[in-house]
């Protein structure tokens, strides 16, 4: 008999016990309705679902709160439930941190990490596309911090446009970063280029439509008293892709550490509960 047949059997024995103590005095509808959510709670514990389990003891508790008998049969269980359930996400958030290491390790190799003195701070851009003179030119340049916030750069050179943003058109789909109006600080002027800094939030968009895009045709419209449209190559669309997705793979990574260290302390919380009404049960 396997070990999951025995605990069937054992949690069965365990509840039937229960119900015969209650039947004797007749057992109301409300105690039937909680004890048949507590009997589903631990069918869905036993067979991998501790999530739906929560859910249902979440509902025996809340909708039948007269049940006493029912919410200390809950109160008691729970604990092993939420163990069941945290290490269940622990192995998933851990599955999704792995994955992303693998994709961040992988983009790695593509980028190129700009450090001059003369920075506020290092950033990431494409190794393929990289181009030292950039703001020398007219276009748009993706770049990734170095905490991993995604960015846009455009430059407009020779300037005299005024220019506050751009789109990214493919297959008569647009987005547009910015406006930035000038401010001499985000939208500026340097040795005769008009420059902008987008915000990662400014950024997101159009990153995510070149992602979304990627392999197709697609131009850069800068947009300010006059237009220039520019076709973007094929390594050019791949550029904006690959920093957007190095950007998501170092967030994202760090809000699941995050994440990862609070069902830690959930999991030490509910073994901590659980050691007690284990120990309180023996005495």
């Amino acid at each position: 008999m396997s070990n999951v047949i025995i605990r069937r059997v054992l949690v069965a024995a365990a509840v039937a016990a229960m119900v015969a103590e209650t039947s004797c005095g007749g057992e109301s509808e409300t105690a039937r309705a909680a004890r048949t959510l507590y009997e589903q709670a631990q069918s869905c514990n036993l067979d991998g679902d501790p999530m739906k389990a929560l859910t249902l003891l979440d509902s025996l508790q809340s909708n039948y709160k007269t049940e006493t008998e029912w919410q200390r049969s809950a109160m008691k269980f729970r604990p092993t439930v939420m163990i069941n359930a945290t290490e269940m996400q622990i192995r998933i958030v851990d599955d999704s941190i792995a994955m992303l290491r693998d994709c961040y390790d992988k983009l790695l190799l593509s980028m190129k990490k700009v450090d001059d003195p003369r920075l506020v701070e290092p950033y990431y851009v494409d190794r393929a596309t990289f181009n030292a003179d950039f703001m020398n030119g007219t276009g748009v340049q993706p770049r990734v911090s170095e905490i991993g916030q995604f960015y846009f750069i455009s430059s407009v050179n020779p300037g005299g446009i005024k220019h506050t943003g751009f789109s990214l058109k493919c297959d008569g789909e647009s987005v547009t970063a910015g406006p930035v109006p000038y401010d001499g600080e985000m939208n500026y002027r340097i040795g005769g280029s008009e420059v902008i800094t987008y915000s990662p939030e400014q950024s997101e968009a159009a990153g995510k439509f070149a992602d979304e895009h990627n392999g197709r045709a697609m131009s850069v419209v800068i947009i300010g008293d006059k237009s220039k449209s520019i076709k973007l190559s094929s390594k050019q669309v791949n550029a904006v892709a690959s920093c957007y997705n190095f950007s998501r793979a170092i967030v994202e990574a760090r809000q699941l550490a995050f994440e990862r260290e609070r069902l830690n302390r959930q999991l030490e919380i509910a073994r901590s509960q659980a050691e007690r009404l284990a120990a309180s049960a023996s005495e």
